[in-house]
Parts: structure tokens; C-alpha cells; sequence
């Protein structure tokens, strides 16, 4: 139970104050709950968006224990655990409805590769949080939607839709929230990171979106531990829970943010290496294929691709020609060189094939600018 309201998370640029989580911000319709995610959801009814398909067997086979069951690793203070018998997967499930939110965590034995099914009943985002083992999700057309590994997070938006997770033998334990929509939309100005996915949610389009895969930092791991030991008995325990829930979905976003600028600064030092090495050596074409490129600079062939042709809207071979070619230019307005000589300079062995090339790019020839 959270005693000091001040306490900060100290991630990314800036520490995140618990108390700039207004609770009322909290408040929304109607709670929900499903299985293996936190998810943020409109509030249209108590029905969660997720359901998870089952025999009939299976379901009526299902007990219920208030003593906590050898195995599990992650329990939920004050719950009992749903014992689901599926063959070859035993699934120990608990879950607490609260005020803007419903809670669920999932624990799963299986004796082999298993695939279990599931149901996203209306559009809705998610919060994927995988305590141990890992699972592959696969949509109804059998393309793998994600890839989730132990000890990692993240968001993704999914329309209605059926969709099976595979599991291999061992154990994999997976935390469950399902959040009111309101509160997340009224928190959009601090979560420019999320806004795509937002505006999908909102629009209900029939997309599917996967966000980055992060670690299950320390203080997300401090926030879940808190949610699970959280009793709630009144309407300030269940507005602690949300500030917590509210908190890790912040945290996420400052770490998606942090990852994206990283990401982009890499991405800016690749195509800088890539400029470099085409400018040092385009007088040699066989130096400046896409795998000499790649070669050059320590890249893989297809990101030097990519790169190129994101940046400058061509092929290699494409942006070759246009280092030549304004290399060309300028060496004829500045130099005083002769057409020939221009030629050799940026890689052509005839004044010809030079003047075909000048002309068709630069719409005018080489001579008009010697």
C-alpha cells in the first residue's frame, strides 16, 4: 500500500511525480477484466473485451481454491485462484473488479507446446505484461502478431478479432488489467507517443498495432507489486490501484519515448555513414553497390536499402547517380575543368556516356555550365 503520494519513478528525462496523477482522472464508466493483458477499454458494459475460448468440459471442470496453490509465483492478496484444467496447460487464474478497473493475473504449466485460443470481443487497446516464460500470438489468418518474452511490456491495439497464444513446456505467468477508457483519453496531451494508437482505438479501425517490446524495469515491477498487494476494501484502495495502473502506463511512454529518440539518432548516424562512404567512393561504381555499402559501413544489406531509399527516394545506384551528377555541377561552375575532365573526376571512363548521363538528369548539357 503506497504511503508517501509524493514518491517519484525516476525514468527517462524526467522523474515522474505520483502525485501529478489526479484520481479523479481515474474515474471512468465501468470497470472490465481479461486474461494476459492490461487493457484500456471503453466502458460499455462489465463484459471484458477478451474472452478466452474453452471447452465445455474444460469450463466445467474449472475449481475454485482460497488457499494459494504450490506452483504460483505472482499471487493477488485476498483473491481466490480459478483452477482451468486445459489438456497438456493448467492455467491458475485470479481477478478483482475496482473502481475503473478490473485485474487479472494468469499462470500457466504446460507439458508441451501448447495453443490456446482467444476472443477480442470489441475494439480495444491492451497492455501486454509477461512475468516469466513467453508466448507467441497469432491472428485468426495464422500471421504472428507478436512475439512477447519474459520480463518485458507493451502496448498494442486490437480489433475484434480471434487470435491463439502459444506457449512451450514450462511455466509462463502473465498480469492482467483492464482499465475505463475515460481517464486514458483525458491523460492524451501527456502521451504524444500514443496518439496513433489512440486515434485507432477511437475510430475502431479494423488495424492491428504493436508497439516496442520493453524490459520489465524496476519500477514497473515496484508498481505491479503494489497493485497485487493492494487490498481493496474502499474507494481510496481503488484509486491507489489506478494511480499505480496510471503510473505504469507513464512509465511506458517515457520509455517509448527515450527508445524513439534513440532510435532516430542511430538512425541519422546510418545514413551519414552511408553519405560518407558513397561520396568517397563514387568515382568507383563497383565500390558503391549496395553490398559494398553495406560492407563499408557495418550495415546489413537491406537497412542500407531502406536507408536509401527512405531518405532519397532511390536505389543505390539512384543515389550514386545523384552524388555524381552534383559533384558534376559543381566542379563545371567552380573549376574551370573541361567536360573530359569533369568526367574522369566523378567516374566516368568517356566524356560521352558522361554528357548522356548530365543531360538526362540535369536537363541541359555539361558544356552550357564549363
Amino acid at each position: 500500500m503506497m504511503t508517501d503520494n509524493r514518491a517519484h519513478i525516476p525514468l527517462g528525462d524526467a522523474p515522474i511525480p505520483i502525485s501529478d496523477f489526479s484520481p479523479l482522472d481515474c474515474f471512468g464508466s465501468k470497470p472490465r477484466l481479461l486474461f494476459c493483458y492490461f487493457q484500456i477499454g471503453k466502458g460499455e458494459d462489465m463484459e471484458p473485451p477478451l474472452r478466452l475460448e474453452m471447452e465445455k468440459s474444460v469450463k466445467d471442470a474449472i475449481t475454485e481454491v482460497w488457499v494459494r496453490p504450490p506452483r504460483c509465483k505472482y499471487p493477488v492478496v485476498g483473491l481466490p485462484w480459478h483452477i482451468i484444467p486445459y489438456p497438456d496447460c493448467e492455467i491458475t487464474r485470479q481477478q478483482i473488479g475496482n473502481v475503473g478497473a478490473h485485474i487479472q493475473l494468469g499462470e500457466l504449466w504446460a507439458t508441451k507446446t501448447v495453443a490456446l485460443k482467444f476472443t477480442v470481443l470489441r475494439p480495444a487497446l491492451f497492455m501486454v505484461f509477461i512475468l516469466d516464460g513467453s508466448l507467441t500470438f497469432r491472428n485468426r489468418y495464422g500471421r504472428i502478431v507478436s512475439r512477447a518474452k519474459a520480463r518485458t511490456f507493451y502496448m498494442t491495439y486490437n480489433y475484434p478479432l480471434s487470435f491463439t497464444f502459444t506457449v512451450a513446456k514450462g511455466k509462463h505467468a502473465i498480469m492482467v488489467v483492464a482499465i475505463d477508457g475515460d481517464w486514458i483519453l483525458r491523460s492524451r496531451s501527456q502521451l504524444p507517443e500514443l496518439h496513433g494508437m489512440l486515434d485507432s482505438w477511437q475510430k475502431e479501425k479494423k488495424e492491428e498495432i504493436v508497439l516496442p517490446h520493453l524490459p520489465l524495469v524496476h519500477q514497473v515491477k515496484s508498481l505491479l507489486l503494489q497493485v497485487r498487494n493492494e487490498i481493496v476494501d474502499s474507494l481510496d484502495d481503488g484509486i491507489r490501484v489506478l494511480i499505480h495502473l496510471k503510473a505504469c502506463i507513464m512509465t511506458y511512454h517515457s520509455m517509448l519515448a527515450a527508445k524513439r529518440r534513440a532510435t532516430r539518432r542511430e538512425k541519422t548516424g546510418q545514413v551519414w555513414a552511408i553519405r560518407r562512404y558513397v561520396y568517397r567512393h563514387h568515382r568507383d561504381r563497383e565500390k558503391c553497390t549496395a553490398s559494398m555499402i553495406a560492407a563499408g559501413t557495418g550495415l546489413p544489406v537491406w537497412r542500407v536499402h531502406e536507408l536509401i531509399k527512405e531518405h532519397f527516394g532511390t536505389k543505390p545506384y539512384g543515389y550514386l547517380l545523384k552524388i555524381r551528377m552534383q559533384r558534376a555541377k559543381h566542379l563545371l561552375k567552380n573549376t574551370g575543368n573541361k567536360v573530359y575532365e569533369v568526367a574522369l573526376e566523378v567516374g566516368y571512363s568517356d566524356a560521352s556516356s558522361f554528357i548522356h548521363a548530365f543531360r538526362k538528369y540535369h536537363g541541359t548539357p555539361p558544356k552550357g555550365l564549363a
